[in-house]
């Protein structure tokens, strides 16, 4: 879609971070920028990796933009999500992911509707997500905790998924027969203690894909902001790619 201001084209695209996550492509005479918000250069479940666009000014986010910040296969994560869940429920115990409301719970829903019959339950916050999500044509079946999910969870044959932001504390003495897990990209960055495992399941870029989007691009000059910026555009600074760090 093209907006026109001016002198000044706008083109949304599709950054491959959330639902309704978009960069931004602009046109002002001879000069051609793209703003890549967050974004993701993999597919996932739920949505289409980004498209590289050439451009002679790029600004881009660094969140994962430290060397050696590099993701295991989507894939692998997915199953290794999928054989712990199962394995939670086979020792009676309630498996609990902890997500982001928006995106992750989306995609890790989306994941065990293909892949396995273990029924989802969703905290209200996330279920008020889903049901815009779906409003827009996506599938997802789920049930809300308050509607119908608590009879599932006393018989732990099910996944529930809370806002990762939600208190360990609290849902461990709500839940005691429970096992936590929280699904982010920092657990590949930082140590997440109290949790029974981590999966590194991000929608962000990791570090070489980062490189390899930004090499794709072929921008004149960079421009970075968000997480390792510094690092990351000294990187490209190193690899004759001008580059400037906003943060």
């Amino acid at each position: 879609e093209s907006m026109n201001y001016h002198e000044l084209n706008f083109k949304l695209l599709n950054s491959g971070h959330v639902f309704g996550s978009a960069s931004i492509f602009i046109e002002y005479k001879d000069v051609t920028l793209l703003y890549t918000g967050d974004f993701n250069f993999t597919d996932s479940l739920i949505q289409k990796a980004i498209t590289p666009v050439e451009c002679d000014i790029l600004i881009i986010e660094t969140t994962y933009g430290r060397p050696g910040i590099i993701f295991p296969p989507r894939e692998q994560i997915y199953l290794d999500i999928l054989q712990w869940t199962a394995k939670t429920i086979t020792e009676n115990y309630l498996p609990i992911l902890l997500v982001y409301p928006l995106g992750k719970a989306q995609e890790i829903t989306k994941l065990f509707n293909i892949y396995s019959s273990i029924p989802v339950v969703s905290h209200p916050k996330i279920s008020k997500i889903n049901s815009i999500v779906k409003s827009f044509g996506s599938e997802l079946i789920y049930y809300d905790l308050e509607d119908y999910g608590e009879e599932l969870l006393k018989s732990k044959d099910c996944v529930c998924l809370f806002p990762s932001t939600y208190n360990l504390n609290i849902l461990k003495s709500k839940y005691p027969n429970s096992k936590i897990a929280i699904v982010t990209g920092w657990a590949m960055v930082y140590k997440l203690n109290g949790f029974d495992a981590c999966f590194p399941l991000s929608s962000h870029a990791d570090y070489s894909q980062l490189i390899n989007f930004t090499l794709s691009c072929k921008p004149k000059r960079v421009y970075t902001l968000h997480g390792y910026s510094k690092e990351f555009a000294s990187k490209l600074s190193k690899m004759g790619i001008k580059a400037h760090s906003l943060n």
